[in-house]
């Protein structure tokens, strides 16, 4: 008569080598993982740049300003980028510059999509992203991140002049 079922050994083989699989497998989807978070980041960074050089283009008042000189903050700045504005940079909607984003993106690395507006790019690591008055640049927001995310991006743009006055 035949044994049935397995016997200790062959069970003990099979879990080692599932066992040795996964200690091979796990670590490359974690760290493809991490790479494709970290493309997509540098994908928004480089998005959010072009929208931003676009509406300074199209525009007679700077993305970080107010059309009376005051700064800007994160919720115009934001506004002004998925909104349609006039000229001067005032949300609405029969204006003819914009909108430049269709939707405001979520950091790929820690999943916020606050912006900090400061006059430079440090700190704020509790928001999604920066941008700096000084510059004119968003920074992504990475608490331990490589200094690759943290790198400004400059996309060349040509100038519509769809809605530019003066």
């Amino acid at each position: 008569m035949l044994p049935r079922g397995f016997s200790l050994i062959e069970l003990v083989i099979v879990l080692a080598i599932i066992g040795i699989v996964s200690a091979v497998a796990v670590p490359r989807v974690a760290s493809a993982t991490q790479k494709a978070r970290a493309h997509r980041l540098m994908q928004d960074l480089a998005l959010l740049q072009r929208a931003a050089e676009f509406y300074e283009t199209e525009h007679t008042v700077p993305l970080g300003r107010r059309s009376n000189g005051a700064p800007a903050n994160a919720a115009l700045i934001i506004s002004r980028l998925v909104n349609k504005t006039d000229a001067e940079g005032n949300v609405t909607p029969t204006g003819g510059c914009g909108p430049y984003l269709h939707e405001w993106p979520a950091n790929a690395i820690n999943a916020r999509s606050l912006l900090a507006v400061k006059d430079n790019a440090t700190g704020a690591a509790s928001y999604g992203w920066r941008y700096s008055r000084a510059s004119g640049q968003f920074y992504p927001s990475v608490v331990g991140g490589s200094p690759t995310h943290q790198r400004r991006t400059h996309w060349p743009v040509r100038d519509s002049g769809r809605c530019r006055v003066g």
